[in-house]
């Protein structure tokens, strides 16, 4: 098992534990909504690194975006919006952006959104005020 996947499942230890003693339905889902941050977060960075070294092709003969798809019985419209994400995310998007969806200032969809309607030019403004 990777180190990645190591410090994911070990951040989701004790959640379940954590869901099962809250009280209300709007705590519960409050947590989930962080676990789901989180587990953005991760795959964002995992498959950005499987995307660039080309290691769904290696492995499984298959395009990052076919092999997520596959992988997480996704539509293959859902797949293109996360490889897109995890591109930019990698390629294009100062560090700083990657901090807050960190801190949970942005979330993925915010990503999907600036990644739609950006462009080379008007990016480092927008990645300073995301």
């Amino acid at each position: 098992m990777s180190g990645v996947a190591f410090s994911v499942i070990h951040m989701f230890e004790g959640f379940d534990s954590e869901l099962n003693s809250l009280g209300s339905g709007i705590d519960d889902v409050a947590v989930l909504f962080e676990l789901q941050r989180r587990l953005d977060l991760h795959m964002i960075e995992v498959v950005g690194e499987l995307d660039a070294v080309g290691m769904t092709d290696i492995v499984e003969g298959l395009s990052t975006k076919a092999w997520v798809s596959k992988t997480a019985r996704c539509s293959g419209v859902t797949a293109a919006r996360r490889v897109s994400v995890a591109r930019a995310v990698r390629r294009r998007y100062r560090p700083e952006v990657l901090d807050r969806l960190r801190s949970g200032v942005v979330g993925f969809d915010h990503l999907v959104v600036i990644g739609r309607w950006s462009n080379p030019r008007i990016e480092p403004t927008w990645s300073d005020n995301a």
